[in-house]
């Protein structure tokens, strides 16, 4: 099998055949892909990416993931036991969070609840890393398949959101409706001084005959 490109393979070894293809494989990236942006500053030693997304960006991406691309690589891929990278060629939050996993640092209060957990861990990758100023402060893991303000790192659970601000004193609250007993009332009202206008208006015609 070949070896694997910039993607540390998990320790256990496949038993089987079936288990191969869980296994993280080289891809050979196209000639196209080649001649597009040039991969960033990677420290020595390190190998290119396996996955082409994360050497040459897609056609339509998101501005956190352009910008997380030209940060410098920091670290291999390392990815959890039988897991693969998906949805990288859709250019948002599942390539967004494989390219801060390879880039970010260690969050400095340790890995996030999720991460941490021997049962069932979060996400595809076997390390916490985080993404200064991106995904609101959750880590790649969580942000992976979008669930990044699950993350006790994301500041929603770091810096609750301060209370809604009261409104602004100079706007008219828009006033109530009337009551219904209010409006019945002054339809009569309209009513009778219809009928009494009516009223008048005939017996000055026949005070006139």
């Amino acid at each position: 099998m070949p070896h694997s490109i910039f993607t540390r393979e998990s320790s256990a070894e496949p038993s089987s055949d079936s288990d191969i293809g869980h296994s993280v494989q080289c891809q050979k990236p196209s000639a196209l892909s080649l001649s597009r942006t040039p991969l960033p500053a990677t420290k020595p030693g390190l190998p290119a990416p396996t996955y082409p997304e994360l050497r040459t960006l897609p056609s339509k991406v998101s501005p956190t993931a352009a910008s997380i691309f030209q940060l410098p690589i920091q670290r291999e891929l390392d990815l959890r036991p039988g897991k693969i990278l998906k949805g990288l060629a859709g250019g948002r939050m599942n390539l967004e969070a494989s390219l801060g996993q390879v880039r970010g640092s260690a969050p400095a209060s340790g890995p996030c609840i999720r991460c941490a957990r021997s049962w069932k861990p979060k996400g595809p990758f076997r390390s916490c890393i985080v993404v200064e100023g991106q995904f609101a402060g959750a880590c790649c893991n969580c942000r992976y398949n979008n669930d990044g303000s699950g993350c006790d790192l994301h500041r929603l659970h770091t810096n609750p959101t301060a209370p809604k601000k009261p409104r602004n004193s100079s706007v008219k609250p828009r006033p109530s409706p009337p009551p219904r007993d209010t409006i019945r009332s002054q339809m009569v009202q309209r009513q009778l001084a219809t009928i009494k206008r009516r009223q008048q208006s005939e017996g000055k015609s026949s005070n006139g005959s």
